[in-house]
C-alpha cells in the first residue's frame, strides 16, 4: 500500500483523508489544496489574538484578483500575479467584515519581485510592501495585515 505524496504544510486532516483512501483501495489521489482547507489558526501579534484561516484554491486566486485590482486603482507601478499565500483575518462577529493578506510576486516591466499585501474592502484599506530578505513567516503576514489593514 503506498500512500499519496502530501507537501508537508498541509493539515493533519488532509493526510487523514488520504491514508483513508490509501487503506480503502482508492487508487493513488494527488489531493489538491482545494480539497481541504486547513482549520483556521489562532495567532497572538502584540497581545491580540488572532483568528487567521489560509485560504486555497479557488479563493487565493480570487483574492490575488482583488490585490491586483487594488494596486491598479492605487496608481501603483506593476501587477499582482499570484500569491503563494493568502490570508484571511474576520473582524468581529460571523459574516461581518474579513481583512485579507497575501505573500505575492509583483511584475513590474517584466522583473518580478516579492511583495506582502493586504487590504479590507469594506473599510478601503490596501497595502503593498516589497519583501526584503527572507520570505516572510505566516506570523510575518498575520501581523502585517493587522498592522496595516486590519478592519477591527
Amino acid at each position: 500500500m503506498t500512500l499519496p505524496t502530501l507537501d508537508r504544510t498541509r493539515s493533519r486532516l488532509s493526510w487523514r483523508i488520504a491514508a483513508l483512501l490509501a487503506v480503502a483501495g482508492a487508487p493513488a489521489v494527488a489531493l489538491a489544496a482545494s480539497v481541504v482547507t486547513p482549520p483556521p489558526d489562532s495567532i497572538m501579534i502584540d497581545g491580540q489574538s488572532y483568528t487567521v484561516k489560509t485560504l486555497a484554491s479557488p479563493q487565493r486566486e480570487a483574492r490575488t484578483g482583488s490585490f491586483d485590482r487594488d494596486a491598479q486603482s492605487n496608481h501603483l507601478r506593476g501587477h499582482v500575479t499570484s500569491c503563494a499565500e493568502v490570508i484571511a483575518i474576520p473582524v468581529g462577529v460571523a459574516g461581518g467584515d474579513v481583512s485579507y493578506g497575501g505573500t505575492c510576486l509583483l511584475d513590474q516591466d517584466g522583473q518580478t519581485s516579492s511583495a506582502e499585501v493586504c487590504n479590507d474592502e469594506k473599510l478601503g484599506l490596501f497595502k503593498l510592501v516589497p519583501v526584503q530578505g527572507a520570505k516572510p513567516t505566516h506570523k510575518d503576514l498575520t501581523a502585517f495585515v493587522a498592522a496595516n489593514c486590519f478592519g477591527g
